[in-house]
């Protein structure tokens, strides 16, 4: 027995001819109806498991989806086979048989224990009780989509009926996935749309400056579910950081880190005014093994980092972070930049607005000075009143009013928080 067999894939018009005497054309028809039939992933998954198994008589399988954007491989469902085992074949899968699939093949391993391409997996393929396999490529328009697995108990060979099954399979089953996907994608952004619409809507009703900020965090933490989500405001005059508010995904108000390393993720957002993504933290310069070891034992495994930018200037920097191996998507980024446009908006308007009541507050304080003063006619009355109108504007803890006269300096009016009493000082002539 060959232990290993790669094939070609069988051209559209490839039927063998048993395959009308062995398996009902109804029954593929039936199966085909039922993978269309649905925009549900799941589901889709559900068909194909239940063709798999009455097609090829294959109980265990798994179907594995490649992302072209990132050139990823992913586990989409496997069923009869270990969770520990798909991470391994998604980790390992381009130096593997199945890697192969991505060139238009496919594999039959008709004795896995014999395949010496196997020996890197075989202690995984033995626990798991996996002797033979096959491999089918998936296609759509002509560019490779992923692999679907079919694995058995026991070492068997493959009649040309059932690789050409196995290809009809795949082949409808791919039309069928990408159509959920679609659906899945379009019901994701209008979901998304529709979030980030109340987040606008949110926003724009506070003015409020800590209680935006912690809206803003709340909200992205609702939308993107990060494991932890900072918002550093920014001044452009100074160049320095303050961290406005920080979330967990427990829910606490906790920050992982409180200031901004002056080469790091955030400080960059605000150089380059653009979102930065690093999904492979663990192997990035600013979170591997050249970081310092308080950022190591961090343990993020992907990171973003998207500006809050105005005509004005940058207002800040939000920064979202998974500890759990994430794919911060384009999708993501695009419905995340959106936000962070609209946060950096509501944070200038809560500005002005604070910037504003604040001048209000002191041209009011500055009239009710004015109107204090001008009805008293003694001088040691009128600084003690200037002194404690000025403490209700400024906030001082103490304040003296020196007069001075015939050369000499002495306290007219001394204020402090507390109501004590003025320090002895005397009088003071000019030359001390």
């Amino acid at each position: 027995m060959n232990p290993s067999i790669t094939l070609p894939l069988f051209d559209q018009s490839g039927m063998p001819a048993e395959v009308s005497e062995s398996v009902s054309l109804q029954y593929l028809e039936s199966l085909s109806r039922k993978l269309n039939s649905s925009l549900e992933l799941n589901t889709v998954v559900d068909v194909l498991a239940e063709g798999m198994r009455d097609l090829l008589g294959a109980a265990r399988g798994a179907l594995f989806l490649l992302d072209n954007s990132s050139g990823l491989v992913t586990c989409q469902r496997a069923w009869g086979v270990s969770s520990e085992y798909t991470r391994k074949i998604e980790a390992q899968y381009r130096s593997l048989p199945g890697g192969e699939l991505l060139t238009e093949r496919f594999i039959i391993v008709e004795d896995a224990a014999a395949d010496s391409r196997y020996l890197a997996l075989y202690e995984d393929v033995k626990r798991e009780g996996l002797r033979a396999m096959l491999l089918v490529g998936l296609r759509y328009q002509d560019e490779a989509a992923g692999a679907l697995a079919a694995y058995f108990d026991t070492p068997r060979q493959f009649s040309q009926t059932e690789l050409y099954l196995a290809q009809t399979l795949a082949n409808q089953a791919i039309v069928a996935i990408k159509n959920a996907q679609l659906y899945q994608s379009a019901q994701q952004r209008m979901a998304d749309l529709e979030a980030l619409q109340h987040v606008s809507l949110q926003l724009a009703s506070s003015l409020d400056l800590q209680g935006l900020i912690e809206s803003i965090i709340d909200n992205i933490s609702i939308l993107i579910h990060p494991s932890a989500a900072h918002l550093f405001l920014y001044d452009e005059q100074t160049g320095e950081f303050t961290l406005g508010a920080a979330r967990r995904d427990t829910g606490v108000r906790e920050p992982i880190v409180a200031t901004v390393r002056a080469n790091g993720i955030t400080a960059r957002a605000v150089k380059q005014r653009q979102p930065i993504v690093i999904n492979d933290a663990p192997n990035h310069p600013l979170y591997g093994k050249n970081a310092t070891l308080s950022v190591r034992d961090w343990g993020v495994q992907a990171i973003a980092a998207f500006p809050l930018i105005r005509p004005s200037g940058v207002m800040g920097v939000f920064t979202v972070s998974y500890i759990q191996p994430y794919e911060i998507t384009p999708s993501i980024v695009r419905i995340t930049s959106l936000l962070a446009d609209q946060a950096a908006v509501a944070l200038e308007n809560a500005r002005l607005f604070a910037m504003e009541a604040e001048r209000r507050r002191l041209a009011d304080a500055l009239r009710g000075l004015a109107s204090s003063v001008s009805s008293s006619l003694d001088f040691d009355q009128a600084a003690l009143t200037i002194l404690e109108h000025l403490q209700r504007a400024l906030g001082f803890d103490s304040a003296s009013i020196f007069s001075f006269a015939r050369d000499r300096f002495r306290i007219a009016a001394f204020l402090h928080r507390d109501g004590r009493e003025a320090p002895l000082f005397g009088e003071m002539e000019r030359s001390k």
